[in-house]
Order: C-alpha cells, then sequence, then structure tokens
C-alpha cells in the first residue's frame, strides 16, 4: 500500500490542478437538499444577474431549517480532506459511525423544528445521508480517490509533454 500512495503523491506532484474539478463537496450538499426536500429554482434579479434560490419541496423529509442543519452536520464530517484521504474500511466505518450519532442526536434534539412527525421521516433522513456519505467515503478506500485524481494529472502531463515535442510546438490539453 505504501507504493500505491507514493505513486498517488507523485502523480499529484505533476499536475496539482486536476484536483479542483475532482473534490467538489458542493455537489453532495445540493444532492442531500434535493433529496431531503429543497428543490433549485433559477430566478433573475433586477439587475439581469442569475441565480439560485433553494425553495422547499412539497414532497420534503424536513422543513428548509432542518435541511439546511443536516446539510451542515454532514459537511463537517464529508469534507474534501476526508474523501481524499486513504482510508481503510474499518477507518471509513468509525467516521461513519460518528455520523449516525451526530446525526440521530440533531434529529432526536430538534424533532419539532425540523418539522419531523413520524419516525420514518427521521428514518428516512438517516438513509438519505448514509447513503450519500457512504458514497463519497468509499471512494477514498484505500487511496481510489486520489489514484484517479492522479491519473487524472499524469494522463494531462502526458498530453502536454507530447504536444511539446510536437514540431509545429502547438499547445493542447
Amino acid at each position: 500500500m505504501e507504493n500505491r500512495a507514493e505513486k498517488i503523491r507523485h502523480n499529484l506532484k505533476q499536475d496539482p490542478n486536476a484536483l479542483e474539478y475532482q473534490l467538489e463537496t458542493d455537489k453532495l450538499a445540493d444532492q442531500l437538499k434535493k433529496k431531503l426536500g429543497l428543490q433549485p429554482v433559477r430566478k433573475t434579479d433586477k439587475n439581469g444577474n442569475q441565480y439560485v434560490e433553494w425553495q422547499e419541496s412539497e414532497y420534503r423529509v424536513l422543513n428548509r431549517e432542518g435541511i439546511e442543519k443536516i446539510v451542515g452536520l454532514v459537511r463537517a464530517i464529508v469534507d474534501k480532506n476526508n474523501t481524499t484521504s486513504i482510508y481503510s474500511e474499518q477507518q471509513i466505518q468509525s467516521i461513519m459511525q460518528h455520523l449516525h450519532t451526530s446525526l440521530a442526536r440533531e434529529l432526536a434534539e430538534e424533532w419539532e423544528t425540523y418539522g419531523i412527525s413520524k419516525r420514518g421521516q427521521a428514518d428516512k433522513v438517516m438513509e438519505i445521508v448514509t447513503d450519500n456519505a457512504w458514497s463519497a467515503f468509499n471512494s477514498s478506500l484505500e487511496g481510489r480517490k486520489l489514484e484517479i485524481i492522479g491519473s487524472t494529472a499524469e494522463t494531462k502531463t502526458q498530453t502536454v509533454q507530447k504536444s511539446e515535442s510536437d514540431s509545429k510546438k502547438r499547445f493542447s490539453l
């Protein structure tokens, strides 16, 4: 495993900008918002600038406040540093256990505030968060995400080097 980690680090040194696109945790937050009951609505302000406003859907699991708090809680645990680390399955299970404990506590303490009227709603929130968090962490199992990012950096670097050696001296990515 150490050789694998060294290869990954080497590839990342070649092109650290390859990280930017693949580490976006905003996508996870947006997914959670949609699945918990907020829908993005595109709007235009009086200056003609477009923006997205999140509105409660008819079929939501939690109210807006609950969704925002749960997404914030998840983002505090499932961040870029964690999803790009090299974890064993046991380490991921430990992080997931912490997430479950924090989530269960939050839902129990704020049951009414978040608009939960049945246990099934809380169970659904747990299921949605678990599925999405596990997917994010699964890619970091034994450095898989870093390996993917590293191979992207390697491919990009090889393409640039090949282009530079062309007789026409064109630059392309």
